[in-house]
């Protein structure tokens, strides 16, 4: 197979991975964003996110957001170009899941942002949600290998 064509059709495979797990692909960007929000300072004087700091230091945060979002983005561009990953996905989902419930719990201790609580609640959910499509993704494919007589 020319490389060129090697390339369509891992981008092609990618494409697909964003449209099928569009909400997946959402969060890790916001993760991301979080990471490169909390790298310029500023975020953690809000008494919204004092929750947050009385867990841990903005560097652990800044590390985890970045770190994670990197990961999980490596993570569904692999499982979308060239292997399916799900078990690998659930554990994205498992891992991020406590973020977006600090979050959402800080805003509404705060008082100051009803509205925001509930949008990362609801990313608490769209992980929910994600990390279920994941089970049944693993179990379809679990149950062809076993069906083909290769349990690896």
């Amino acid at each position: 197979m020319p490389v060129g064509r090697g390339c369509l059709n891992v981008l092609r495979g990618v494409w697909h991975s964003v449209c099928d797990r569009l909400a997946e692909w959402l969060l890790t960007i916001w993760l991301l964003d979080w990471g490169l929000t909390l790298a310029h300072g500023g975020t953690f004087e809000s008494p919204a996110v004092s929750v947050m700091t009385s867990w841990a230091r903005i560097e652990a945060w800044q590390l985890f957001c970045l770190v994670g979002g990197g990961c999980r983005l490596l993570l569904l561009v692999v499982n979308g170009g060239w292997r399916k990953s799900p078990h690998v996905r659930v554990f994205a989902s498992l891992a991020t899941m406590p973020l977006w419930a600090v979050v959402a719990y800080g805003l509404q201790m705060s008082g100051t942002d009803a509205v925001g609580a509930g949008a990362y609640y609801a990313c608490v959910l769209a992980e929910m949600v994600g990390m279920y499509r994941a089970t049944k993704e693993a179990g379809w494919n679990d149950g062809r290998a076993f069906r083909q007589g290769s349990r690896g």
